[in-house]
């Protein structure tokens, strides 16, 4: 049986004094030919394909690491994200959250499951740290595919989704620490269809750059008889969507997180 794979790493973020948990995942149908992907673009930036590709740690200077971190954003359109932001420190306990709003795309995209029916994990070594009490908690909470999911434990320079998750989850943890105060930062980039660079700020660059690939909604428009840009439509929310955050934080950092995160969807040009 065909599986779409999910591949998770794990951050961290302090949210309010309150220490948070980062876990962000991307899925895929054919991890293979991603791992060959990411093997040409290591190959294309002087790294080994043995070498492995972090959000911190990395040997390149910082305009090399800009340059591969542009790079990756487009490589991550490639797949599937989702990502939940857990208080406190437990990595498995984030996970089952995690597990939770997996679930809920799946019911939400069902034409992943008439592609590969089947659903294969893989985490971060550290990440699930009782495998038996993983286990229950999948095949006594969910139904199928979850419930059905193989799992495993890996070590993240030995597989390559994890490695991308693990850049998802400093993109995300970078754009939350924007949305809550942390200095932003201003891009000179090529735009393609003007044939022209243009200056974007760091935030907005990550977030379109995303805006496919990251699970949301995009409520209709006021008037669906009468279609037209009203500053409200077209744009995908994807706070309790792909981004979901469980925390005691005040109410008003959590809409302020997933304020920052709605994103234009309509034509750039």
């Amino acid at each position: 049986m065909n599986k779409m794979e999910f591949a998770f790493d794990d951050s961290q973020i302090t949210i309010g004094d309150i220490p948070h948990t980062i876990i962000a995942g991307i899925g895929v149908h054919d991890p293979i030919a991603m791992s060959h992907a990411l093997a040409k673009l290591k190959l294309q930036f002087g790294l080994s394909s043995e070498e492995e590709v972090k959000w911190n740690g990395m040997k390149l200077e910082q305009r090399e690491r800009e340059a591969l971190s542009q790079e990756l954003l487009v490589l991550l359109n490639e797949g599937a994200s989702v990502v939940t932001i857990r208080e406190g420190l437990d990595r498995q306990v984030a996970a089952q959250d995690m597990t939770y709003q997996l679930a809920d795309y799946f019911a939400s995209h069902q034409y992943q499951l008439e592609r590969s029916p089947g659903l294969s994990m893989v985490f971060d070594e550290g990440i699930i740290s009782d495998r038996g009490r993983y286990d229950r908690f999948l095949r006594g909470s969910f139904s199928s595919p979850v419930s059905e999911a193989t799992f495993e434990s890996v070590e993240s320079h030995t597989n390559a989704l994890v490695q991308l998750a693990d850049v998802l989850a400093g993109f995300n943890r970078l754009l939350t620490e924007i949305s809550l105060g942390r200095p932003d930062k201003e891009l000179e980039i090529m735009d393609d269809g003007l044939g022209m660079p243009i200056k974007m700020n760091l935030h907005g660059y990550i977030c379109l750059s995303q805006r496919w690939n990251v699970w949301g909604e995009v409520p209709p428009p006021p008037d669906p008889q009468n279609v037209a840009f009203d500053g409200r439509w077209p744009f995908k929310h994807v706070g309790g969507h792909g981004l979901r955050i469980n925390s005691s934080i005040p109410a008003h950092l959590v809409k302020q997180i997933y304020d920052s995160r709605i994103v234009y969807m309509g034509c750039m040009h």
